[in-house]
């Protein structure tokens, strides 16, 4: 990590938390039937297994007004809430699920959303967050579960955690952070979840594109893969799709130190063809900056 803070806090209540950087894992998800009768419960299950649990004592659905507290100990009945019953045989439309150690802006976090196809032509999505000092093979092994499920993408990495009753300190924070750390991803789902079958949402340190995301974004999975060996960059193909790895480790990189995040940039100026080329506003006072934090690696100049 760099200078970035552990956290921001409100001055006058420094227990709520409005903005955290973590690790994180952001995977838009396909075939949502299968990930609401069993994926979803089955990852969050793994997750539970990964970190420690012990922390994450919240959750709260959509069905529920306010969030409660969890007993550590019993997961498999926590888990429950996103377990579909495959005799009904519907996709529960817009449902929500968190389990985090904050009822803010949490380190650790899983977060579910799921999406009927049939209603809405956006993507459902899966948040998996830990602290920035957790072992990277977490985030490794996390992210390569993922990738063997049915989903659209993914991407992992440097993320920031922001608090959803204080929008405008969160992004002001996520903002500043980003102009500086060009290896910072900001990630959206509920934003981006529209736009993601026109064109990828960002890169991060590890990425997967499946096949059918590769065929939307018209990428040619062969050329692609011998444009990067060419480049000497970390690209293998996985399942008809893409792998994508920018360097041994994440990089934020640090705009006012000169000191930028080589490999991601030179994956993100790869793949900027294939990025989402008219990318929802993000909320204030983030805004409409970002199109230029989308490509920011291509032409740095109108982002930093």
């Amino acid at each position: 990590m760099t200078w970035l803070p552990e956290r921001v806090y409100l001055t006058d209540h420094p227990h709520v938390t409005v903005a955290r950087p973590t690790l994180a894992i952001v995977a838009y998800v396909d075939d949502a039937l299968a990930w609401s009768c069993t994926h979803a419960a089955a990852l969050a299950e793994t997750f539970g297994q990964t970190v420690d649990v012990s922390r994450m004592q919240w959750f709260m659905t959509s069905r529920l007004s306010h969030w409660r507290r969890v007993d550590p100990q019993r997961v498999s009945e926590l888990t429950d809430h996103l377990r579909a019953d495959p005799l009904f045989g519907r996709v529960r439309h817009l449902l929500r699920f968190r389990w985090a150690d904050d009822c803010g802006a949490p380190s650790y976090e899983f977060s579910y959303r799921e999406v009927d196809p049939q209603l809405s032509e956006r993507l459902g999505y899966v948040r998996i967050s830990m602290p920035v000092d957790a072992p990277l093979d977490r985030l490794v092994r996390l992210t390569a579960v993922l990738s063997d499920l049915p989903v659209w993408c993914v991407t992992a990495g440097y993320m920031p955690s922001v608090n959803p009753l204080y929008v405008p300190e969160s992004y002001g924070s996520v903002l500043a952070w980003a102009r500086r750390c060009h290896g910072l991803h900001v990630p959206a789902p509920d934003i981006f979840g529209p736009s993601v079958r026109s064109g990828m949402p960002g890169l991060g340190w590890l990425n997967f594109i499946s096949a059918k995301a590769a065929a939307a974004w018209r990428i040619d999975v062969p050329a692609t893969l011998a444009s990067a060996t060419a480049r000497g960059l970390d690209v293998s193909e996985k399942h008809g799709g893409l792998w994508l790895r920018a360097g041994d480790e994440p990089e934020l990189g640090d705009a006012n130190a000169l000191q930028p995040a080589e490999h991601l940039g030179r994956l993100a100026q790869l793949m900027a063809p294939h990025l989402i080329a008219e990318p929802p506003a993000l909320p204030a006072p983030f805004g409409d900056a970002v199109a230029d934090w989308m490509m920011r690696f291509t032409f740095p100049e109108q982002w930093t």
